[in-house]
């Protein structure tokens, strides 16, 4: 035992005398701070170069990827939808929240769409040919109540809210008329589908706008009640299959300041065909513009823009939400469509041989333009980018797509 100690003592004394063997035990399971100095930056590139999977929830035709709904948030984190999951990730692209929506209260095949606010998740369920007879609708009854079928509300951790008589709908009365039947008996002749979800419009956490192209329906998820805003069904009855060029023009409509705006098709009091623009909310409709030339309606994030065509020119007004003031910003040759990073963007005709770049301040009052500029889209507005993106709320970042992707992936990346 003495030998062992003393061989100990030789070997220590060895070691501490030797100036260039100098040892530090080290539990090896941990990193040294230098090794995670050099692994951090290569780990955070990674995460802002990764894209993230964004798919609808089913094929097209059966066959083809679609892009999952995404949308930007205010504070510049970005919300999208992959198949039954919905994911926010931050401006650096790292992954924020995975929200996981129950596949056992979803149709089977995959056939629903999703839109959010702040406090719900709503799945429509979609028409698709492996569930013909389940998707969303809206009923009314001979009062005007309104009921919906085919649809569930969930929160933000996933949990269901409320399903809406989810099952099977279609049926036919004595005459072979078309008719709905809800899965508890009741029975409506007067409905409307839902389009496939795609055409919801949240205007508060509670409150949502259905746009049914003949139909403009208010719904309140706290009362669990809804009503008719507009009914323009009467151009089914009379023009058939022409009735498609008359009511909501999709997807010249959009939510600002918690009102419902939209471009539609219908007669004036003079039995002639108009373009008008309207306004609804919870207490009703309002129209706010009407013209023989006027063709289109954008809605950016803090202002409307009309645009008419006037003989050889087009007009481009910009509408005060507050005040629903038309003040016109443009004359000339203009083309669509508009974008909005902060400013109302739009290029003049393709036909041109000179390409100009349009920009208004709705800020200041003040219209740039940008000659010569041909890299510029404006469905992307980030310069040299020809994907379609999406630019955040201060169009600093913008949605990048994976072209070599055939499932939909995306990430974000910085303007400039």
């Amino acid at each position: 035992m003495k030998k062992i100690i003393c061989l100990l003592l030789i070997f220590t004394m060895m070691l501490t005398a030797c100036s260039k063997w100098n040892f530090e035990i080290v539990d090896p399971t941990k990193q040294t701070e230098s090794e995670n100095e050099e692994e951090t930056p290569s780990a955070t590139e990674e995460k802002k170069e990764e894209y993230y999977p964004a798919a609808g929830a089913y094929l097209e035709y059966g066959t083809e990827f679609i892009n999952g709904k995404a949308e930007w948030n205010s504070d510049n984190t970005l919300t999208f939808q992959h198949e039954n999951t919905i994911k926010t990730i931050s401006a650096e692209n790292e992954l924020l929240e995975t929200v996981t929506l129950p596949k056992e209260n979803l149709p089977e095949d995959g056939g629903f769409d999703l839109s959010w606010n702040e406090k719900y998740i709503l799945a429509v369920d979609k028409q698709i040919e492996s569930s013909w007879n389940q998707f969303g609708l809206v009923c009314f009854d001979e009062d005007g109540k309104v009921y919906l079928a085919n649809v569930a509300l969930f929160d933000w951790e996933g949990n269901v809210v409320k399903e809406y008589n989810k099952g099977t709908v279609d049926g036919y009365d004595e005459y072979g008329n078309c008719q709905v039947c809800f899965p508890d008996g009741k029975v409506f002749d007067r409905y409307y589908y839902l389009a496939d979800g795609n055409h919801t419009y949240w205007i508060d956490e509670d409150k949502v706008i259905f746009e049914c192209h003949l139909l403009v329906v208010y719904y309140d998820f706290s009362k669990d009640e809804g009503k008719i805003l507009d009914d323009m069904r009467k151009y089914d009855e009379i023009y058939g299959k022409f009735s498609a060029y008359y009511g909501v023009q999709n997807p010249q409509c959009g939510v600002l300041n918690g009102d419902f705006y939209y471009l539609c098709q219908r007669d004036d009091e003079d039995g002639e065909t108009k373009f008008s623009i309207w306004k609804a909310n919870e207490g009703g409709t309002e129209k706010i513009f009407e013209n023989d030339n006027l063709y289109h309606l954008f809605i950016g994030r803090e202002i409307l823009i009309a645009a008419e065509y006037s003989g050889k020119e087009n007009i481009i007004y910009a509408i005060e939400p507050e005040n629903l003031d038309f003040k016109e910003i443009f004359r000339g040759d203009a083309s669509l469509p508009f974008g909005d990073d902060g400013k109302i963007r739009f290029k003049n005709s393709f036909t041109e041989e000179t390409s100009i770049l349009y920009s208004y301040d709705y800020k200041t009052g003040e219209l740039f333009k940008d000659i010569g500029n041909t890299e510029f889209e404006v469905e992307s507005i980030v310069p040299g980018c020809t994907a379609y993106v999406m630019k955040s709320p201060d169009g600093k970042y913008f949605v990048e797509y994976d072209p070599d992707s055939v499932e939909p992936r995306l990430r974000i990346l910085p303007s400039e």
